[in-house]
């Protein structure tokens, strides 16, 4: 396998990170869970994205607190507006309910975005990290008697499989609420100019860090290229 054009296909897997970096805001999920009778783990199968609700860290008091602009799957009514305004698909947004009560006035909005676009991961490279993925409920699990060598899993698109949506979830691979993205993505938020998210793999190596240059390309094409050599 070649690398993909970085403006045809996302050539690896871009994570959106939602960062909160005043840990604003506490959100409690509600999750459908059952137990994996391969790998005996209790896995996630599903949200119950009617009964996400967001609260204030008790730990601010009086002072104003900065609401981030996103924190994994749930965004902000601002960048919520802001993907529907340049057309970005993969995702319906589900409203977010304020829980307890505080003393401030003006409370953003916040949705919780279930992730309707799809994509598949090559799988077959996870072994050289020494992982490999339950075949039931597709968690990552380390493969028995070898040692996993972190930040080294090498995450790329499985060929034909994304359905073009510039937000997905891996279909064959359980990566929790971390959404993936396409390089349009990261293209709106430069030419936005917004801070406070971060792009990368699931690994670190090759990040990309906001505010994002607008020429990001240029700067991480090498880095791909040098990392995903052979493959």
């Amino acid at each position: 396998m070649t690398l993909n054009s970085l403006d045809g296909a996302p050539p690896l897997l871009f994570n959106m990170r939602g960062g909160d970096p005043f840990e604003t805001l506490l959100a409690l999920y509600h999750s459908k869970r059952r137990w994996c009778s391969t790998c005996h783990r209790e896995v996630v199968e599903g949200m119950d994205y009617d009964r996400t609700v967001v609260s204030i860290n008790p730990r601010i008091k009086k002072v104003s607190p900065s609401f981030p602009l996103a924190v994994g799957c749930i965004v902000s009514e601002k960048l919520l507006e802001m993907f529907q305004r340049e057309n970005v698909s993969g995702f319906v947004p589900h409203p977010i309910r304020w829980e307890g009560g505080h003393d401030f006035h003006a409370l953003p909005d916040y949705f919780h975005l279930e992730i309707t676009g799809r994509v598949e991961l090559e799988t077959r490279l996870f072994e050289e990290s020494g992982e490999e993925c339950c075949q039931e409920c597709n968690y990552v699990v380390g493969i028995k008697g070898r040692k996993i060598l972190y930040g080294r899993r090498k995450t790329l698109v499985r060929q034909g499989s994304w359905d073009g949506s510039d937000i997905c979830k891996a279909k064959n691979v359980f990566l929790g609420e971390m959404p993936i993205v396409s390089a349009r993505i990261i293209d709106i938020i430069a030419a936005h100019k917004l801070d406070w998210l971060s792009f990368g793999e699931v690994i670190p190596g090759v990040a990309i860090r906001a505010p994002v240059a607008v020429d990001w390309k240029d700067e991480v094409t090498q880095k791909l290229y040098a990392k995903y050599e052979g493959v």
